[in-house]
């Protein structure tokens, strides 16, 4: 069993609205160790319990997150547990009974050290008696990328039927998405962009679309702009006695788009004289989904005279989710290392054989001040080098 320990620093706030009911899916539910549950709510008589399911042989450390919905969640508060090898976190009413809250809507983000399925229960219930149905956990890794798009079926919206439309950005840094509703037949009856922040959850009735007349079997067609986005969707019955739900899911491209480079990678960031620092990276599903290096820059001033000796960590979380493409003309992000003193850094590679990684590491500095005042401005570029290790 799963032993409840202290929250994180940081509390959520604002009031939330309208609630999400959901489905199991038919399917297999995906393990992953960062994983999006996109609606959640404890509304008027519907609760929410959550599940969290360890995978794995060894014991595995869980921070449940909670996502505020309407906003982006950049600091969230985190709940830690420890759950045993093939045990479940079951944390019944989950919004009243973890966040103390007798209304929230959102969404929960569960990070693990090893390999979770994550599933909710949203359920109605009424003098003593419950109904309703779940909504499992989507690898934030699986998410639809920039550039790609996916499609949902079975949309209603008409005297009998009404659907909701779920989004959340899965990429940790804000996403842009171009959603339409078309008929049976694929031709265009309403359409809506959505502009997320970081981690922000959203839900709304497809009758917010511009343009959107009733109709009776209908397709969601969702494409990215930019950063990574979960979509989902829920047909809801207009009977006031029941509101019968049901969940309508995306298709997902079973199939990595890049299957060579998928795996971690040991990386080296070398200067002039090859001193080097270095970290890990992850590429899953043809998406760089983590980064965690170190950075010392001996060139900046010259190797005998540097102007900045100071090592910096830079990386996951703050450079969210991106296709290995993106990093072909380099990713830029900014990290802050004190009160108004930051990185901006940019990081380029591309595939090479092996597999390996090449590439630079370029590096902006601002604020720094005293003994580290040598970290502002440009650092000359280094060279970045990776090899897969598993």
């Amino acid at each position: 069993m799963a032993a409840r320990v202290a929250p994180r620093a940081s509390a959520l706030c604002g009031l939330l609205a309208s609630l999400v009911m959901m489905a199991v899916p038919a399917g297999a539910v995906e393990v992953g160790q960062d994983v999006l549950v996109p609606a959640a709510a404890r509304v008027s008589s519907w609760r929410t319990d959550l599940v969290v399911l360890n995978a794995g042989d060894e014991t595995t450390d869980v921070t449940v997150f909670w996502l505020e919905r309407g906003q982006e969640n950049v600091q969230p508060v985190g709940y830690d547990f420890s759950v045993e090898a093939q045990a479940a976190l079951v944390l019944d009413d989950a919004i009243l009974n973890l966040l103390g809250r007798e209304q929230a809507a959102g969404a929960f983000r569960v990070v693990a050290t090893g390999q979770v399925a994550v599933s909710t229960r949203i359920y109605n219930l009424r003098d003593g008696v419950t109904f309703g149905q779940g909504f499992e956990g989507v690898p934030r890794e699986a998410a639809v990328v920039a550039g790609a798009s996916t499609d949902i079926a079975g949309l209603t919206h008409n005297d009998l039927f009404r659907t909701n439309v779920v989004v959340i950005d899965a990429s940790g840094t804000g996403s842009v998405l171009e959603l339409s509703v078309r008929d049976k037949d694929g031709a265009e009856l309403a359409s809506r962009t959505y502009e997320l922040g970081a981690f922000e959850p959203r839900l709304d009735s497809v009758s917010s679309f511009e343009g959107m007349a009733a109709f009776d079997h209908g397709i969601l067609h969702a494409s990215v702009d930019s950063g990574a986005a979960i979509v989902a969707a829920s047909k809801v019955d207009n009977d006031p006695e029941t509101g019968d739900p049901t969940t309508l899911e995306a298709w997902v491209q079973r199939e990595a788009p890049v299957p060579t480079v998928d795996g971690t990678y040991q990386l080296a960031i070398y200067d002039s004289d090859g001193y080097a620092t270095g970290g890990n990276l992850i590429v899953r599903n043809g998406n760089v989904t983590d980064l965690d290096a170190s950075y010392t820059n001996w060139d900046k001033g010259g190797s005998q005279t540097p102007e900045c000796t100071h090592t910096f960590r830079f990386g996951s979380p703050t450079i969210g989710l991106h296709p290995i493409e993106d990093f072909a003309g380099g990713v830029e992000f900014t990290e802050e290392y004190g009160p108004g003193t930051t990185i901006t850094w940019t990081v380029a590679f591309s595939p090479g054989e092996g597999p390996s990684l090449m590439g630079w590491v370029g590096a902006f500095g601002e604020g720094f001040s005293g003994q580290v005042a040598g970290c502002n401005g440009e650092f000359p570029a280094l060279q970045l080098r990776a090899g897969k290790s598993e």
